[in-house]
């Protein structure tokens, strides 16, 4: 009896379990786990397959309604040990385990009733529909995690714990009522279809399975995008901070500045010596400054100048500073603070001098501001949704220049466009000047 038990576990249902624990899994991959994780997931693995077991009897001499009672606990049975394993396994909360649980369902009965579309007028032995069906769903986990989980840029789901909890009940909810309560009610009444009817109950179940999957899917993107746009207005709001203190340097230092260019004049030839050249050198580039007519310009483009310097980068500006007036300082510092940050980091990483070159400007035409910019760089740069993908290793991290620039951007209803062309990097934005009242 036992053998029987398990010849029918490892026909009917090794696979499913299989794929759906590796769905769910997958989803939180990149998430924090559990010490001797692995141990714990073969502890449930073990645990959800006995599951199985004890509700896979000999269906022979029951009645249709008693399969299918019988089926819905077993489904709905796997499908909440499913969650409870991913929390056994993984430090997240019931609302995370319920929708990777979710996701990892909606993944696998989309692939087996797709499957079943497809052969439902083949005649084929078990084994081999077995053995399809397996590598379809290894497919379909493989292009899952390269399109979802992995991806180049970021690691997508490290802010599932950030959805609103509503939205994984609720879609848990549809997959026990339609993937499994529905199905298998339907299934229970095979014998009153056709086999055209039964096939489009199978396309029914697999279009929704994938339904809920891209709804997932969505609701992950929207979390993830939030917390992306929330960590560039933190940073926005960080770079007025520092515009604030930056500026009152910048003042303090103009002030120095003026005094010491009248004090090493004083001193005649003789005061040019090596300590005081060096002094001079540091005081000429607050002398030297791009002079915008703007503060907020003036102090950022200083601090940069400064930057350019040490790393030995020419950097040249052009920039009418008059024209800024209509936008915040903060965000002026923000703005200009992040182009110049990415383009030095560009430029510093050229190991030809020659080529260690940035260029500023800032003008009207036609109404509108243009800002452009452009550097050399070594390297490609590969571009996701218009903007470059950040070089650092640390992804997850960084990145987040580029969104702050875009963010500003669009606040004032402007346009950017990025281009990269034969190691030479180029910025453009264009921002509508309103009418002066």
């Amino acid at each position: 009896m036992i053998g029987d038990i398990l010849f029918r576990y490892f026909r009917d249902d090794f696979h499913i379990l299989l794929s759906i624990m590796a769905g769910s899994f997958l989803v939180i991959s990149q998430m924090e786990k559990r010490q001797r994780w692995p141990l714990r997931l073969l502890l449930s693995f073990l645990l959800i397959s006995a599951w199985m077991c004890v509700w896979s009897p000999d269906f022979e001499g029951m009645t249709s309604n008693q399969i299918m009672l019988y089926s819905i606990t077993k489904y709905t049975g796997l499908f909440l040990l499913n969650v409870a394993a991913v929390m056994f396994c993984a430090k997240v909360n019931f609302f995370t385990a319920l929708f990777a649980a979710t996701i990892g369902y909606s993944l696998q009965h989309t692939c087996e009733r797709g499957w079943e579309v497809v052969r439902y007028n083949w005649n084929m032995p078990t084994w081999l529909d077995r053995v399809i069906l397996s590598l379809i769903l290894i497919l379909a986990l493989y292009l899952y995690g390269r399109i979802a989980v992995w991806n180049r840029k970021y690691k997508r789901f490290n802010h599932i714990d950030r959805l609103d909890s509503k939205i994984p009940v609720l879609i848990a909810a549809a997959v026990i009522t339609i993937n499994i309560v529905m199905d298998l009610r339907l299934y229970s009444a095979s014998e009153f279809f056709n086999d055209e009817m039964m096939n489009y109950t199978r396309v029914t179940s697999a279009v929704t399975s994938f339904l809920v999957l891209l709804v997932s899917m969505c609701h992950l993107r929207e979390s993830d995008s939030q917390v992306r746009a929330e960590i560039a207005d933190q940073l926005l709001h960080s770079e007025q901070a520092r515009f604030e203190q930056d500026k009152a340097i910048h003042d303090a230092i103009n002030i120095k500045c003026h005094d010491i260019r009248h004090q090493i004049a004083a001193l005649g030839e003789k005061g040019y010596r090596k300590e005081l050249k060096e002094i001079g050198s540091l005081v000429n580039i607050y002398d030297t400054a791009v002079r915008s007519e703007n503060t907020a310009l003036d102090v950022v483009l200083s601090n940069k100048s400064l930057a350019c310097l040490q790393k030995g980068i020419t950097f040249s500006c052009i920039a009418d500073g008059r024209q800024l007036s209509f936008m915040a300082d903060e965000d002026v510092y923000a703005l200009f603070g992040n182009i110049m940050d990415n383009a030095i980091d560009a430029a510093s990483r050229i190991a030809d001098p020659e080529r260690r070159l940035i260029s500023l400007s800032v003008r009207v035409r036609a109404g509108c501001l243009i800002i452009e910019e452009e550097n050399f760089f070594e390297g490609e740069i590969q571009f996701d949704d218009g903007l470059p993908i950040t070089s650092k290793s640390d992804k997850a991290y960084h990145g987040f220049g580029m969104q702050s620039i875009r963010m500003l951007t669009e606040r004032y209803e402007g346009d950017i466009q990025l281009e990269s062309e034969a190691g030479i990097f180029k910025l453009s934005i264009m921002l509508p000047v309103p009418e002066r009242q």
